[in-house]
């Protein structure tokens, strides 16, 4: 499911110079590298970073990875088409992760964020994830203010919900 859940972002990533934001084992990244996107991945854990490069250099590509803070981006000023971000920590509505997304950011890009996921299935399984998920805060109840943090910094933004075969997803688009 959770690899399911990435990949829903693939068809909002139509640019060619993408920053994944949290890249973890590099799930995202790894697609993204064979349509021929010009793909980055930060990550503030090495031990990610690792398994990331590991799992992009098994599969024949070089890993354009770096070790950081999103709060301190050490890329220059517009330079990104698109910064992704797939299932990130209370690091994506803070105010300094959001100015420096803008500042790489080209001035026509755009931030795509993939904040939570809702287990849909009916099998006891998924419904012990559902209530599992609920109960951790890992999924709060659908809100149409999903996009609040980012339109406070001024992004313009948009709440998608995404329909799986057993999961419900909200992907917001900022511009």
């Amino acid at each position: 499911m959770w690899d399911d859940w990435v990949l829903a972002t693939l068809p909002y990533l139509n640019r060619h110079k993408i920053l994944e934001l949290g890249h973890g084992t590099g799930k995202l990244l790894l697609p993204l590298h064979k349509s021929g996107v010009n793909i980055f991945g930060i990550d503030e854990s090495k031990q990610m970073g690792q398994l990331a490069r590991l799992h992009l250099q098994r599969n024949g590509y070089k890993p354009q990875i770096i070790n950081a803070s999103a709060q301190y981006l050490p890329i220059k000023s517009d330079w990104f088409e698109q910064v992704v971000a797939t299932f990130p920590s209370e690091y994506i509505i803070d105010v300094r992760t959001l100015k420096e997304v803008e500042r790489v950011l080209q001035p026509s890009g755009e931030l795509i964020v993939l904040p939570y996921a809702w287990i849909t299935g009916r099998s006891w399984y998924k419904r012990l994830a559902s209530w599992i998920f609920k109960i951790t805060g890992q999924a709060p109840e659908w809100s149409n203010h999903f996009d609040k943090p980012f339109k406070l910094m001024g992004f313009d933004a948009k709440v998608h919900k995404v329909e799986l075969e057993s999961s419900e997803l909200p992907i917001i688009t900022a511009t």
